[in-house]
């Protein structure tokens, strides 16, 4: 048995609650994916076909709609686009936060809220 915290998403390099920091960085302030990643991640080294995308990125807003990662939360709508996605799903954790954040920017509510649906 490994005893680990409630956000630590199973195979995952980041926890939930970084995820959702993440996809409502991308999806709610619209940052680009590479203003996420420099906002998300700890490595400030990148290769350059990562220097404009963040395919993890990519990855976790698939993973959710697939219901592999933050499957308690609602599913986007068919056919949305990444970004769409990463906004609702963003959105979704942040209604999860303790309502005294409310008045703090949602990707800090999703950053708390993802805890509580972990």
């Amino acid at each position: 048995m490994t005893v680990v915290p409630r956000e630590t998403a199973p195979g995952r390099l980041y926890t939930v609650s970084a995820v959702a920091w993440a996809l409502a960085l991308f999806g709610v302030a619209r940052l680009s994916e590479a203003q996420a990643r420099w906002s998300t991640s700890p490595w400030r080294v990148v290769g350059s076909a990562a220097a404009r995308r963040w395919i993890t990125l990519r990855r976790w807003v698939a993973a959710a709609v697939d219901r592999r990662l933050l499957y308690r939360l609602p599913r986007p709508p068919a056919g949305c686009c990444p970004r769409q996605a990463a906004k609702r799903i963003a959105i979704a954790a942040s209604a999860h936060a303790p309502p005294t954040l409310a008045s703090v920017p949602l990707p800090a509510r999703a950053f708390f809220g993802a805890v509580h649906v972990a």
